[in-house]
């Protein structure tokens, strides 16, 4: 069975804010790559959404690396995968932000 993968806002953020770092760290070419792999790693959590590591014992809630570099978190409800936050490199992860 498909899921439907949707980005919360936070993640939307998380992303665009990604973006910009790579941008300026590394050009365009590379953002807008990193970026549209990163897109396709969370489309393809349709097929398989029940990967990686619980979080907080909710087996609903579950957290995924991502070419080692992003941790993202997600929950998955009722046919959907909602991505919650994307964090990038070494930013510290604190769950009650999610």
């Amino acid at each position: 069975m498909k899921h439907r993968v949707v980005l919360s806002s936070s993640a939307v953020s998380d992303v665009n804010e990604i973006f910009d770092y790579i941008l300026a760290e590394a050009g365009e070419r590379i953002a807008r790559d990193y970026i549209g792999r990163m897109r396709d790693f969370l489309q393809r959590l349709e097929l398989f959404p029940h990967r990686g590591t619980v979080i907080n014992n909710d087996s609903n809630m579950r957290s995924v690396g991502y070419e080692r570099r992003a941790t993202v978190i997600f929950r998955v409800e009722n046919g959907q995968v909602t991505i919650l936050r994307v964090f990038h490199r070494g930013r510290n992860i604190d769950l009650d932000e999610i």
